[in-house]
């Protein structure tokens, strides 16, 4: 099945917990060059019944700023936020480019992260509005932006179980892996259902 107008670049956003699945599937994608959806976990997603075609697919990932010792957890979310902005910036000017990619990263995700780590006590319940407003409001803006250069835009948001990302940490046994918990994922899980549900009420990508 190939797009409507193959000669417009696509832009597919892959949104997640860590260990949802993001970058497996993003760089399957790139392997087959088509805009795939999971089937390993529940997902919401505007790709539909179709697998578009994309021709020259480039897989464009997230660069998670390394850990700083001592950082405060609020300081450290504000620096992840000001890296995946400039990334996104970045991933615009490529798809304005004519270049088609497929990213596993999104400023709303900072959003849903840290309001999960706010839920654990791990920082302060009441923090600042950036988390909140700036996250959102810059990936909205991201998506319109796209659009109005002419890409098809595609986002699906992968939402595994708390229990699974809680696996897959323990299998993936990276340093720092071991202090998220129980109840981290848990409401981690949480947010990122409520980012899909969002996303979907709020985004017309066809």
């Amino acid at each position: 099945l190939s797009r409507e107008d193959p000669e417009m670049p696509a832009c597919y956003i892959i949104e997640g917990p860590t260990c949802a699945g993001k970058t497996t599937l993003a760089k399957e994608c790139v392997k087959h060059g088509r805009i795939l959806v999971p089937s390993y976990c529940f997902h919401v997603s505007n790709v539909g019944s179709q697998i578009p075609l994309v021709e020259n697919l480039h897989y464009f990932g997230e660069h998670t700023p390394a850990r700083i010792d001592g950082e405060a957890a609020m300081a450290r979310q504000k620096r992840i936020l000001d890296e995946y902005s400039r990334r996104q910036m970045n991933a615009l000017n490529r798809v304005r480019n004519g270049e088609s990619i497929v990213m596993d990263f999104s400023t709303l995700g900072i959003r849903a992260f840290t309001k999960a780590l706010a839920k654990c006590g791990k920082i302060a319940p009441v923090f600042p509005n950036v988390f909140l407003q700036r996250p959102a409001r810059e990936f909205y803006d991201f998506v319109d932006s796209l659009k109005k250069s002419g890409a098809d835009v595609y986002v699906t948001v992968l939402c595994p179980p708390g229990r699974l990302i809680a696996e897959r940490l323990s299998y993936r046994n990276r340093n720092g892996d071991d202090a998220w918990g129980r109840d981290l994922t848990n409401k981690i899980a949480i947010e990122y259902q409520e980012v899909a549900r969002e996303i979907m009420l709020n985004i017309d990508c066809s």
